[in-house]
């Protein structure tokens, strides 16, 4: 299995080696760079192509939030990414209507940036609360719906609404979906 690749933004040594220090201990880590300020973050990231950066907010020079925003701007694989993070985090963490509603949000930004990739449709159907109907069914289902013209994977889009409706009661709707996923499948689609 390969490593992640991380690189480190902190404007001091100490901190950074002793993140370095942390993640040679677990052992699945990688650090294949180091910067001082995002500035040099964003010159360095160019040539390293780190899977995760580890990015402190306040730094001189320009700080990790300018940073993030400009990596994000010129790899959108990375906003990407980052979205999904989010929209997972609170999905996870979804005690209340207002982290349902930031996860639906944060995994719609990740549409916007790859609206042919399955996982935020997957994402999105697979933390939908039936007793607190949140995110709202509707809602729900005119985004998948709305993907299958999109996505290259559509029998998996078809599967989760399948399971959504399934999930409702709604017989007709889970069976129409199922039936639809398994054509596209037999299709390779």
């Amino acid at each position: 299995m390969s490593k992640i690749t991380v690189m480190i933004v902190d404007d001091h040594a100490l901190v950074r080696d002793g993140i370095r220090a942390l993640l040679e201990l677990v052992g699945d880590f990688e650090v294949v760079g180091e910067a001082a300020d995002g500035k040099e973050a964003c010159e360095k990231i160019k040539e390293l192509s780190p899977d995760v950066v580890l990015m402190d907010l306040a730094m001189p020079v320009m700080t990790g939030l300018e940073a993030t925003r400009k990596i994000c701007k010129e790899f959108p694989e990375i906003s990407f990414n980052i979205y999904l993070w989010a929209g997972n985090v609170f999905s996870t963490s979804s005690i209340s209507g207002e982290n349902y509603s930031k996860a639906f949000n944060y995994f719609k930004n990740a549409l916007d940036i790859n609206e042919k990739s399955s996982e935020p449709y997957l994402a999105i159907s697979g933390f939908y609360n039936k007793e607190l109907n949140l995110p709202p069914f509707e809602e729900i289902i005119k985004v998948l719906e709305t993907g299958l013209d999109r996505v290259e994977n559509k029998s998996k889009v078809c599967f989760a609404l399948s399971d959504l409706y399934k999930n409702v009661g709604k017989k007709e709707g889970a069976q129409k979906y199922r039936s639809l996923g398994e054509q596209f499948q037999r299709k390779g689609h």
